[in-house]
């Protein structure tokens, strides 16, 4: 929720409007959860979901998904760094200029 929240603010580029979605998407979560909607991505323990003998036995499975969230938070600043603008490369540019 984090890195997208990072990329939604290097995308829309708006403070507030960044803020709005982001509380929006994290209200309609909660909302949701709330009102009993349950899936395996949520939080399967929470929801008991899953079994003491399903995490002992689905190492893999936990660990594909594990490197599925790891995958999709570098994704998200990895867009975020490529979309956001720097004003000081020209800085950096002359820095290294100087410095030759």
């Amino acid at each position: 929720m984090v890195a997208i929240s990072v990329l939604l603010n290097v995308l829309l580029r708006d403070k507030h409007l960044t803020y709005i979605v982001s509380i929006g998407t994290s209200g309609g979560l909660y909302f949701l959860y709330s009102q009993g909607h349950q899936h395996w991505l949520y939080n399967p323990v929470l929801y008991r979901l899953w079994a003491e003998a399903d995490l002992t036995s689905g190492l893999s499975r936990i660990a594909a998904l594990r490197i599925y969230c790891l995958a999709m938070t570098v994704l998200c600043l990895w867009l975020a760094h490529i979309f956001f603008e720097r004003k000081s490369t020209s800085a950096v540019h002359r820095f290294r200029r100087l410095r030759r």
